[in-house]
């Protein structure tokens, strides 16, 4: 009766433990059902933060444009550029301005960065203008010893988009 007893208790605590275990499996199933949309939530985030740190707009027939703010690393230069040589060759836009009024740093990495895109997109027939040099960037470029002489840099966006219009054939 003893033996009987302790295998009764023994039967119990399995099936206890058994019941407990189906009760992880299916937690377990949910959190790696949560983890797979957090996962989706994080890329759709992560493509959401590259759109809007580096948008392209179309603001004038043949004319694209690129805002930027902020510092521009490796990762970033690299998404620009990548972005804006899809965008010109889509639109086959004529004229790119590209907008730093909201850079306030520029070193030697960021404006080698600026030189390629301006060779890169000279390769597809685009004519790239810099607008939004500040005096501050424009010095830190000069004591840098960068070359220039390929870009044409303007004081803002609406002076860029005036020298794309007046070099725009007339329709």
């Amino acid at each position: 009766l003893t033996g009987l007893l302790l295998l009764h208790e023994d039967l119990v605590m399995r099936a206890s433990q058994v019941v407990r275990a189906e009760e992880l499996e299916a937690a377990l199933g949910k959190l790696a059902e949560q983890n797979r949309a957090l996962e989706a939530s994080r890329a759709e985030l992560a493509a959401l933060n590259t759109q809007l740190s580096t948008p392209i707009i179309k603001i004038w027939s043949g004319v694209l444009m690129m805002p930027l703010i902020g510092a521009i690393d490796q990762h970033r230069a690299a998404e620009m550029m990548d972005r804006l040589l899809s965008a010109i060759q889509i639109e086959r836009a004529p004229y790119f301005i590209l907008d730093i009024t909201g850079v306030g740093i520029i070193d030697t990495a960021t404006a080698d960065h600026f030189i390629r895109i301006v060779k890169a997109t000279r390769l597809l027939g685009t004519e790239t203008i810099i607008a939004g040099l500040r005096p501050a960037v424009a010095t830190t470029l000069v004591g840098l010893g960068v070359d220039l002489s390929a870009v044409t840099a303007v004081r803002d966006a609406q002076e860029a988009l005036r020298r794309c219009m007046s070099r725009a054939p007339s329709r």
